[in-house]
Formats: structure tokens, C-alpha cells, sequence
């Protein structure tokens, strides 16, 4: 699986599809330039209240303009929901995916797997290309 939206148009759409709405939210990053665009989606499904937030995440945030992108989802429910509701969700007239497409990329065991070879070997990831993961890992 690529990590980033393909460029040919059906395959993009099969990995648009899957992204959002199969794969867990845990291997799925969104780009930190879209920081501000996820405070607002916060801000707005919280109705500005960051007491409220950080009363559902066990969190201690001053403002929306402090909420951090994760890397890798983790804690209370809320947050997984958040960001589910956030790569998922659309836009009131339900043509527009609140997150847009070019902010996502998959991050999970073969990517991992990709970059350690790419580090081990002294070469980049792109140079790895699609290895077959070891035997036995799970994944396979």
C-alpha cells in the first residue's frame, strides 16, 4: 500500500475509500500543515469549550490553538473519535470530506518496516520499495 494518495485516478479513489473508512485511525497520520484546519474541526464539534475536550480526553489543553496532531492516536476514546470524525466526516452538505485528501498518508507495520531498512542500509525508502515483510511476523 502506498503511503500517500496514488495519482492514478482509480486507484487513489480504492485508497481514498479504504483510508478512510477501513483503516484504523492509528496508522493514519495527517500532515502537521494542517494543524489549524483540525483545532478549528475541534473547536467547532466542541462548540469552543476546551474544558469539555479535556474533560473527554484526560487532557489539560489552555486553548484550541494548543491541541497538538498525534502522530499515533492514542488515549481516551474521545480523541480516536475525534480524529475518525475528523478523516472521515464531511462537510454539512455531505460532498466535502472535512479533512482534506492530500493531508493524509498511512503509517503502519510495512511503513515502519520500509524505514528500517531504508536506515539499516543507508538507503531511502523509495530505494527499499515493496519488500516482503520476514516470515512469521503476522502481517504477512
Amino acid at each position: 500500500m502506498k503511503r500517500t494518495p496514488p495519482a492514478e485516478p482509480l486507484e487513489r479513489a480504492d485508497w481514498e475509500v479504504f483510508v478512510r473508512h477501513e483503516l484504523n485511525v492509528r496508522f493514519i497520520r495527517i500532515d502537521p500543515g494542517y494543524i489549524a484546519l483540525f483545532q478549528r474541526f475541534l473547536y467547532q464539534r466542541f462548540d469552543g469549550d476546551i474544558a469539555e475536550l479535556n474533560r473527554r480526553w484526560g487532557t489539560h489543553y489552555a486553548g484550541f490553538d494548543g491541541v497538538p496532531l498525534l502522530k499515533i492516536v492514542r488515549g481516551e476514546p474521545g480523541v480516536y473519535y475525534a480524529y475518525a470524525e475528523f478523516i472521515s466526516g464531511t462537510s454539512e452538505d455531505g460532498e466535502t470530506y472535512l479533512c482534506p485528501l492530500e493531508a493524509l498518508s498511512v503509517y503502519g507495520p510495512r511503513q515502519g518496516y520500509e524505514d528500517y531498512l531504508a536506515e539499516s542500509g543507508g538507503s531511502d525508502t523509495a530505494a527499499v520499495g515493496h519488500r516482503a515483510l520476514p516470515s512469521g511476523c503476522g502481517l504477512c
